[in-house]
């Protein structure tokens, strides 16, 4: 978020500090506007290997039904025709 001054909240400065000290080097790479649909074709295919790869937790398992019920719940039935 950037305030119409120009300046960006503190707590967000400090995580865009903390992910650049943290990352590992060699993470980022310039690429043309050309080379990017292709770099994140390669990144999401090898993300999806990775998570099928990887069984889900109790918890991602547990998160991902209470998301479903809770998107079913609000849904709404509309009659159709004559009652």
């Amino acid at each position: 978020m950037i305030h119409s001054d120009g300046l960006v909240p503190y707590a967000l400065s400090n995580s865009k500090r903390q992910f650049m000290r943290d990352r590992r080097p060699g993470a980022m790479k310039p690429i043309s506007a050309e080379q990017a649909p292709r770099e994140f074709e390669e990144g999401y295919a090898k993300y999806m290997l990775w998570r099928k790869a990887t069984p889900m937790t109790a918890e991602e398992v547990s998160s991902k039904v209470r998301n479903r019920a809770q998107k079913s719940d609000k849904q709404q039935t509309i009659k159709v025709g004559k009652s």
